[in-house]
């Protein structure tokens, strides 16, 4: 997830891209015990700001993911975050029994969008 978050914020540095162009949101799920916890992110989404280069809690969701885009996420994911990522997908109800008996269904999908970014080809990889 990290990695993958990295080298999409990479094409922002350095004047590679336009940084307005960014568009990298994540929910604070807090992550296992031993991550390092940032108060003013947890349990809400963010947006990261380039010339920052920190993650900007959002006051209210961010845009519905369209067009061409990554979702990436967590193996496990909190009833916090999922309720989050519902709001983004009102249109997805919530697996039936048979679908998924532990509730892995949305939970999958859902894990996957647990941040996500506008993917676009980079200029010249067109």
């Amino acid at each position: 997830t990290g990695w993958a978050c990295q080298w999409y914020i990479d094409r922002f540095e350095d004047g590679l891209e336009d940084p307005e162009n960014c568009k990298l949101f994540f929910f604070d799920d807090a992550g296992p015990p031993w991550a390092r916890k940032a108060p003013a992110t947890q349990g809400r989404w963010n947006r990261w700001n380039v010339r920052a280069k920190e993650w900007e809690p959002l006051d209210k969701n961010p845009p519905k993911p369209s067009g061409l885009y990554a979702g990436i996420g967590a193996t496990k994911l909190s009833s916090r975050a999922e309720s989050a990522i519902r709001g983004l997908y009102p249109e997805i109800s919530a697996p039936s029994a048979d679908v998924a008996k532990d509730g892995a269904g949305l939970r999958a999908a859902a894990g996957a969008a647990a941040s996500y970014g506008a993917v676009e080809p980079a200029p010249g990889m067109q």
